[in-house]
């Protein structure tokens, strides 16, 4: 089984997992070739003489749904390229597969997990978020202007679904001015510590944040570290606490209105960071 395969099966049980209310909803991720973290259903095993018929469950050629019982061991022959991975059964708290789970590796994007669960536990929603100059220098280009105004939950929306730097830099501006209670130091530096305080309240021993965005500052430093399981543990979290968060990037791509009347559309990115 490759990465590909391994990620198709694990989105096919967590699609029909859900369209069927059973258990929780999943997630894994892909950064270039190293699955980085993510959980995934496990249904239980039906009753004694129990069909999948009986149950209403779709079992047609062109079913979504993969019934997994607990005799059935979706990973074995695995024999992955990635670096690391980590499959967690949300319901137990038990790892179903890992491979260098606690690996501490450059976490790139999915910095941005983190990015948007403080600013969602630090703000409300319709915190107005101004562009910044400073976000805009960041390396890609969302189409932001200088001065445009955003809702915080539609940035953050907009940020994961395009993976966009300059969105999370501006979150992290904004957010972190409102919760700097006139301390010494750039907004950007308290949201920052935000992160890492966060980071360390759940436990994740292998993640540490040294900017908003996950961008490298050099061949030899990324702009943050975590292992497959910190990111299943930080998905966990996020699905547990705050289930609407992700919901955005379950679309390929989404129009957005500033509050200045700007129509800007993110786009999902190639598949190297992909929720289901």
């Amino acid at each position: 089984m490759n990465e590909n395969e391994f990620l198709n099966q694990a989105g096919s049980a967590a699609e029909g997992a859900v369209s069927k209310h059973q258990w929780f909803a999943s997630a894994v991720f892909l950064t270039g070739l190293a699955v980085i973290g993510g959980f995934v259903v496990r249904t239980p095993a039906l009753p004694t003489g129990q069909t999948a018929e009986d149950g209403g469950i779709n079992t047609s050629d062109d079913a979504p749904i993969h019934l997994l019982t607990e005799n059935s061991d979706p990973f074995s022959g695995i024999d992955l390229k990635a670096k690391a991975a980590y499959v967690l059964d949300a319901e137990s708290g038990a790892a179903l597969f890992e491979k260098n789970g606690e690996a501490q590796l450059p976490l790139a994007s999915l910095t941005k997990l983190m990015t948007a669960a403080v600013a969602a536990e630090k703000a409300p929603p319709f915190l107005v978020v101004g562009i910044t100059g400073n976000a805009v220098s960041n390396d890609g280009d969302s189409g932001f202007k200088v001065g445009e105004r955003w809702r915080l939950s539609d940035l953050i929306d907009f940020t994961l679904i395009s993976s966009s730097n300059d969105g999370a830099s501006a979150i992290a501006a904004a957010v972190g001015a409102l919760n700097s209670g006139g301390k010494i130091g750039t907004p950007e530096e308290f949201f920052l510590e935000e992160m890492n305080r966060k980071a360390r309240k759940l436990g994740l021993a292998q993640t540490f944040f040294l900017n908003e965005t996950g961008l490298d500052f050099s061949s030899a430093t990324a702009g943050g570290y975590g292992s497959a399981r910190d990111v299943a543990q930080l998905l966990l979290y996020l699905v547990k606490y705050h289930p609407n968060l992700l919901e955005a990037t379950g679309y390929n791509s989404v129009e957005f209105i500033s509050l200045d009347g700007e129509s800007r559309v993110a786009k999902e990115q190639p598949k190297n960071c992909s929720f289901y």
